[in-house]
């Protein structure tokens, strides 16, 4: 039994039928037969008493794969709705589904609530049933039964449920027996309900709407009237732009979104990432630049900040963009953003702020942050997990990543926050970077020590440790470590920092195995 507050106010009752409730379902019975012309039954057809109702509903619960489910207002029955379950071993989760509510109670959502609790049955496997035919069928009958913002409302609701999801207007139009009546008046209604209604579904019934309408005109003027509310018409106006080879326009409206758009919106930073690579091919680096600038304002990730380093004002900007993001929020959940993802504002980890320090070349406060750090065990869920093989990257002089350089980076790549979505390459951007970034002996010369006792402490904490699954953790460190020291002149370097630990743990095969793994690599070149 489940009690739900109907949108009158009043109290509806949902339960299973049982064979007492066999004269009420007969006068339920009696009514719709002359109310619609949707049932399997007409008015007269069948002979309907309180008797033949109550077995029909003791001879269903008599199975285990029937069910009837009764909607009550008041004690009256409002609507129900019935399965029931083939008789052959093989068909025993399929069968026949009927669904019915009183003319009087149609706009109320009573067929709805009905249907989601068969799904339920379904959710579990009890019975098999084509959920989207048959709320289709019930989509059908709603907009027959609705007129105005009304109709438009309880469609919406339907559409707003799982099972609807992917559900299109137009099916709508020809799911019934007879060709719909006022689809263009409808469709004027449902535009104008959807404008004003918040969330991501309705922006995705929304752009559907004004593309399979009128087109992207339609998309874009919407976007206009809209976009407050619904950022994403813009996002997708200017997706379909660049798909499209409409470059300019695309800019165009790209800039204006920026402009109306408030800057905290991570979608915001979407949109600028469009338009920026419509502004790559007109050749337009001023809005380039400032398209770069947008995004990384309204979605501070590692990738938008390292693109600020390819502006010809990057060092100004990058130290900009670094005390920008430390006044950002540590709230990074998206609680409350469920059902409207594109109204996620802007927020960072406190790692992924130091992250931004460390490439803003911050390095004596990003070094300073990891000495007060002296856990060496659970070390890869700690910052000091992220600055280590960033430091490590930083000080190898070679032009070029070696494979355990490539490995580190696509390790640390989630922890840093770096986002893929624009072609972005970490790789490439992190030496791009790199090569504007000066760095003397003295870098090398102070760093390196604490680099090798980090290694050496976490090495021991792992492989001493007996932590067989992390030993590869240990081997790569140890490798990358090696060619660090040996591009800056340490002759042989990894292969005599590797050595070095097969000797101080000669028992340990499966770390040597795993370290040899990085030995096969000597002769081949840098990739």
């Amino acid at each position: 039994m489940k009690k739900v507050t109907l949108k009158n106010g009043r109290e509806f009752l949902i339960r299973k039928a049982t064979e007492n409730d066999g004269e009420e379902m007969a006068k339920f019975k009696v009514c719709i037969s002359g109310e619609s012309d949707f049932l399997s039954f007409g008015k007269g057809e069948l002979e309907i008493t309180p008797e033949t109702e109550g077995k029909i509903i003791g001879s269903e619960n008599g199975t285990d794969n029937s069910v009837i489910i009764l909607g009550l207002m008041d004690g009256e029955i409002a609507g129900f709705v019935t399965f029931q379950g083939g008789t052959r071993v093989r068909k025993r989760h399929g069968g026949e589904m009927g669904i019915a509510v009183l003319r009087k109670y149609w706009g109320l959502g009573i067929g709805g609530l009905l249907l989601l609790d068969l799904k339920e049955l379904v959710d579990e496997n009890l019975v098999s049933l084509n959920l989207k035919q048959i709320a289709l069928n019930l989509m059908y009958a709603t907009y027959q039964a609705a007129e105005g913002k009304a109709r438009a409302a309880a469609l919406y609701q339907y559409f707003s449920w799982d099972m609807c999801k992917d559900i299109k207007i137009e099916e709508l139009f020809t799911v019934g027996p007879e060709e719909l009546k006022g689809t263009d008046a409808f469709m004027e209604e449902w535009i104008s309900f959807l404008k004003k209604t918040p969330g991501d579904r309705a922006a995705d019934l929304l752009s559907e709407a004004c593309l399979d309408g009128k087109g992207i005109r339609c998309l874009c003027e919407t976007a206009r009237e809209a976009g407050t509310r619904h950022p994403a018409l813009y996002e997708r106006a200017c997706a379909y732009l660049l798909e499209e080879g409409k470059e300019l326009d695309c800019e165009q409206l790209g800039l204006e979104a920026i402009e109306i758009l408030p800057e905290k919106l991570v979608i915001r930073g979407r949109i600028a990432d469009l338009t920026a690579q419509a502004a790559t091919r007109l050749n337009h680096p001023k809005v380039l630049a400032e398209c770069y600038q947008a995004a990384f304002d309204s979605q501070s990730t590692l990738n938008h900040y390292l693109r600020l380093f390819e502006l010809p004002d990057y060092e100004d900007r990058a130290d900009k963009g670094a005390k920008y993001a430390k006044m950002l929020t540590d709230n990074v959940s998206g609680e409350g953003y469920y059902n409207n993802k594109q109204m996620l504002t802007n927020a960072i980890s406190q790692d992924q702020k130091k992250v931004i320090l460390f490439f803003n070349r911050e390095f004596e406060l990003i070094y300073q942050e990891c000495q007060r750090d002296k856990d060496f065990l659970g070390w890869s869920s700690q910052f000091k997990g992220i600055a280590v093989p960033l430091f490590m990257l930083l000080l190898d002089r070679s032009p070029k990543l070696s494979k355990a350089g490539h490995q580190l980076l696509n390790e640390l790549k989630f922890r840093i926050g770096f986002m893929e979505g624009d072609g972005a390459d970490l790789a490439a951007r992190f030496l791009y970077w790199k090569a504007k970034v000066p760095l003397s002996d003295e870098h090398y010369q102070k760093y390196r020590p604490w680099l090798e006792a980090e290694v050496d402490k976490r090495a021991e904490a792992i492989v001493g440790g007996g932590y067989r699954k992390s030993y590869y953790k240990a081997a790569l460190l140890i490798t990358a470590l090696g060619e660090t020291m040996e591009s800056n002149g340490k002759l042989n370097g990894r292969r005599a920092l590797i050595d070095h630990y097969k000797k101080l743990y000669p028992r340990k095969r499966a770390f040597k195995g795993e370290i040899d793994m990085f030995l096969l690599e000597v002769n081949l070149e840098r990739i």
